[in-house]
């Protein structure tokens, strides 16, 4: 972000224009990484025998007598198709692709980390606290944007 706005102040480009191109690319390089989480055994799902199941029977990093919930392949797969639905926007001109894609984000990680493996005595996770202030973020600058355009 701050590289973002050092590149809008040097070459005299709105800043909210490079975070609309830039916005797209954000859940996609997310999606790529998840797959490396995947592959490693890192960012676990819940315990889980159902279809889909993965054990990690080669990890140094997780127990081979557990199957967990393969939510880094869904993260991935949700948030690469997130990619292409902000990058359509993108090309359409869209001045709200960042707001949107803060509020989708929140939501859709709000939502998949519920199905991570963490202590049973939290009620949300760290990360879905920061979702939360995402959202917040998005609409407020949603609200911002138009709000700005039509006076």
């Amino acid at each position: 972000l701050t590289m973002l706005a050092i590149y809008s102040w040097q070459y005299k480009i709105s800043l909210k224009k490079l975070a609309n191109l830039v916005a797209p690319a954000i859940p996609l390089m997310y999606g790529i990484g998840k797959i490396g989480c995947f592959l490693t055994g890192c960012c676990l799902g819940f315990k889980y025998t159902g279809v889909g199941a993965i054990t990690y029977k080669y990890s140094q990093i997780v127990s081979s007598e557990f199957s967990y919930f393969p939510i880094q392949i869904i993260e991935s797969i949700t948030f690469i198709f997130l990619f292409f639905y902000l990058y359509h926007l993108a090309n359409k001109k869209d001045p709200q692709v960042i707001s949107k894609c803060l509020i989708l984000w929140g939501t859709l990680k709000f939502i998949l980390e519920f199905f991570r493996l963490k202590p049973s005595t939290t009620i949300l996770s760290i990360n879905q606290i920061v979702c939360l202030f995402l959202i917040f973020l998005g609409f407020i600058t949603y609200k911002f944007n138009s709000s700005k355009k039509t006076t």
